[in-house]
C-alpha cells in the first residue's frame, strides 16, 4: 500500500458559489483519502473557520486561502483570478475589503436577476440573494434555472444566459491584479496564478504577473490536458514559481462533484512547498 500523501488545492464552499458547506467539503475530503485542503472560496474567507473545526482531530490539513477576481487589460479575456494560501484570515483589514467586495457582488447579483427575468428567464425561487452568508456569483443563477428546468446544466445556463456576450451577462466589479496580489501578501499570504490556461494566459503575460508579485502558478487544473499542464510547469522551473494545482471542485451543481474532489492529485510536496516559501 502506497504511502504517498496528496492534497486539493482549489475547493469552493457555500459561502462562494459551491454546494456543500465547509465541514461537507472536510468530510468528502477524508473519503477522498486526501492529506491536505485549501478552502478558496470567491473573494471571501469566511467559510474557513467552520473547515478547519470541522478538521480538528482528524487527519487532514485545512489551508487557509481565497481566490480573488481580478483584471488585466493585458489579457484576452480581461479577468484573472490569483490564488492566495495560507493568507491571515482572521484580519480586520483584510475582511473589511473583502466585506466591500461582497457588497458590490449583491448589487451584481440584483441586476443579474432583473436581466434575466427581461429575457423571460425570471428566478422563481431567489432565496440564495438574501444569504448574507455567499458571495452571490453566476453559478447560483445557473443552478436557479437548472432547478426551474430552463436549462439542463450549468453550461447551457452560461452559454444562453450568463456567458459574456450573453442576455444577462454582468461584470463583476474586481481588483486590479496587482491590487490582488498585493492583497494577499499584506495578509500574509502567498499569491498564486489560477488555472492559466481557462484564463489564456502566455509566457508574457506570466511575466508580468511576476513582476506583480506573483510566487506560484497553478500548473493542474481539472479543465486542462495534461500537454498544459506540462507547459506550466517548464515555465514553473524557468521562472522559478512555486507549482500548485487543486480540482476548482464546486459541489454538486451539476452531480459530478464527489467526481471532481482529488482527480486533480498535487503531491503532498507542494503544500511542504508553499510552507517553505511563508519562512523565507
Amino acid at each position: 500500500m502506497s504511502n504517498e500523501k496528496f492534497a486539493d488545492l482549489h475547493l469552493h464552499t457555500t459561502f462562494s458559489d459551491g454546494s456543500w458547506t465547509p465541514t461537507e467539503v472536510v468530510l468528502h475530503a477524508l473519503e477522498k483519502n486526501l492529506s491536505a485542503i485549501a478552502i478558496t472560496d470567491h473573494d471571501t474567507v469566511d467559510g474557513i473557520a467552520e473547515a478547519m473545526s470541522a478538521a480538528k482531530g482528524k487527519n487532514i490539513e485545512v489551508i487557509a486561502g481565497l481566490e480573488l477576481s481580478s483584471f488585466c487589460e493585458d489579457l484576452p479575456k480581461k479577468e484573472i483570478h490569483i490564488l492566495g494560501y495560507f493568507v491571515d484570515y482572521e484580519s480586520s483589514k483584510f475582511k473589511q475589503v473583502l466585506a466591500d467586495l461582497k457588497a458590490e457582488r449583491q448589487k451584481r447579483a440584483l441586476d443579474i436577476f432583473n436581466k434575466l427575468k427581461e429575457n423571460g428567464a425570471q428566478i422563481k425561487d431567489d432565496s440564495f440573494m438574501k444569504n448574507s452568508n455567499q458571495v452571490i456569483g453566476r453559478l447560483h443563477f445557473a443552478k436557479a434555472l437548472m432547478v426551474q428546468g430552463v436549462v439542463s446544466n450549468t453550461q447551457e445556463a452560461f452559454y444562453r444566459f450568463l456567458g459574456q456576450n450573453s442576455p444577462a451577462y454582468v461584470p463583476k466589479k474586481m481588483l486590479e491584479a496587482a491590487e490582488a496580489v498585493s492583497l494577499i501578501k499584506k495578509a500574509g499570504g502567498i499569491p498564486v496564478l489560477a488555472h492559466p490556461f481557462a484564463s489564456r494566459c502566455d509566457k508574457n503575460y506570466v511575466e508580468k504577473m511576476i513582476d506583480k508579485g506573483i510566487e506560484g502558478i497553478e500548473v493542474w487544473h481539472i479543465k486542462q490536458e495534461k500537454r498544459h499542464s506540462n507547459v506550466f510547469i517548464e515555465w514553473a522551473k524557468e521562472f522559478g514559481l512555486i507549482e500548485t494545482g487543486g480540482s476548482d471542485c464546486h459541489g454538486d451543481f451539476d452531480g459530478k462533484g464527489s467526481e471532481a474532489m482529488g482527480r486533480v492529485k498535487v503531491p503532498y510536496i507542494i503544500v511542504e512547498n508553499l510552507q517553505r516559501r511563508l519562512r523565507t
